[in-house]
């Protein structure tokens, strides 16, 4: 698990719309009530051919 500060770099979140366009991409995110956001992803690279 990754934990994001609030003003946190939306590199990551950008990173995950980039692959999800082939690749199969899963993510959670949840914001806790302190404002800490918790980021759980699993990335399942698709079949090269």
């Amino acid at each position: 698990m990754l934990t994001l500060s609030p003003d946190a770099p939306l590199a990551l979140s950008t990173y995950f719309l980039s692959v999800a366009a082939d690749d199969t991409v899963t993510l959670r995110i949840t914001v806790s009530d302190s404002g800490t956001a918790s980021f759980t992803g699993q990335w399942s690279p698709s079949a090269r051919t």
